[in-house]
């Protein structure tokens, strides 16, 4: 579990979870400025340590001069590739695009000087922020399969009913560095936007999550082609418990791990519309934290069991003794 530390209170934003060697690798957003992507390191997957910031905005002019927003990263031919969501200044914030960086070791960050490498494309997505007031493009995550990497993205239909637009977008790469935009891979037409998505494959299937901030679930949905078609699996497609938003999913030691933060329910501001968090008792000043990785079993039928991490076994010092019921008063 880790929640940054410091005056300021700064908030912990969305994440990215990277296996390297034996280690998860933590990156996430700095809130409320989103002016920083931090790094923490662990060997167990629950303590985390601090390694030097990745990332920072960019001076003015550049395509991340205003702010950093969700971020992924990919190892490809023995080098690690940042995309990130930039927004600059010439647009007051509102229009999303992919930015890339690129690193041999994980900690020194370099920014591409093609950027930003992918953008809305008006065929296919809202790419005017006059339509409803942004442009969503943000949260990118690829998945390669075969010689080709499918990255997803949070974006929004070019047409169809306003409030229903939000689609899973799609731009496609042979290195990690040159992109090509795609029509949309997923787009449900249910939701305002579907956020950080991520395709990932588990048992020869292939899953497409996403953030839905209208119920404030993580859902999720599987197909047997990475390009689809997605459909609502059995369970009915609510991937994590109540309050676990914008999750990664990765594989580390054998295991698919879910990690995402947590808002806990003191927190007013950061509740999610239209739920109630499931840690009631929490109290924590820096509002969102980053949860231990919760692990990921694929169902004979398709679906998905989410079962508690084994990693917690290293810190009992004692037997597990069975809870001991508490009286009931009656008013």
């Amino acid at each position: 579990m880790y929640a940054p530390r410091g005056i300021s209170l700064s908030d912990v934003g969305d994440i990215e979870v990277v296996p390297h060697g034996d280690e998860l690798h933590l990156f996430h957003l700095t809130l409320p400025n989103h002016d920083v992507v931090q790094h923490r390191v662990s060997s167990d997957g629950l303590a985390w340590r601090a390694l030097p910031n990745a990332l920072r905005t960019g001076d003015p002019g550049e395509c991340d001069d205003d702010q950093i927003w969700t971020m992924s990263v990919t190892e490809h031919d023995g080098r690690f590739f940042m995309l990130y969501t930039a927004l600059a200044t010439m647009d007051d914030g509102h229009v999303q695009r992919t930015a890339l960086a690129v690193s041999d070791d994980l900690i020194r960050w370099t920014k591409s000087g093609q950027n930003p490498v992918a953008q809305a494309d008006p065929r296919w997505y809202e790419a005017d922020p006059a339509v409803s007031g942004n442009v969503s493009w943000r949260d990118p995550k690829p998945i390669r399969v075969g010689e080709t990497y499918y990255a997803v993205v949070c974006a929004r239909e070019a047409d169809g009913p306003l409030m229903r637009r939000g689609s899973a977008g799609l731009f496609t790469s042979p290195d990690m560095e040159t992109w090509t935009v795609k029509p949309p891979l997923f787009a449900p037409r249910r939701y305002w936007d579907l956020e950080c998505p991520q395709v990932f494959e588990i048992g020869g299937r292939f899953y497409l999550t996403a953030g839905i901030m209208e119920d404030g679930a993580q859902r999720y949905w599987v197909a047997s082609a990475v390009t689809g078609p997605y459909a609502v699996p059995p369970d009915g497609g609510v991937l994590a418990p109540t309050g676990h938003y914008a999750g990664r999913v990765c594989r580390w030691r054998g295991k698919d791990l879910y990690l995402c933060w947590h808002a806990p329910r003191p927190q007013a501001r950061y509740r999610i519309t239209g739920s109630s968090v499931d840690w009631a008792s929490v109290r924590n000043p820096h509002g969102k934290f980053v949860v231990a990785p919760l692990v990921l079993e694929p169902r004979p039928d398709g679906s998905l069991a989410c079962r508690g991490f084994s990693g917690w076994d290293a810190y009992r010092t004692d037997d597990l003794a069975p809870a001991v019921p508490m009286p009931m008063t009656l008013f």
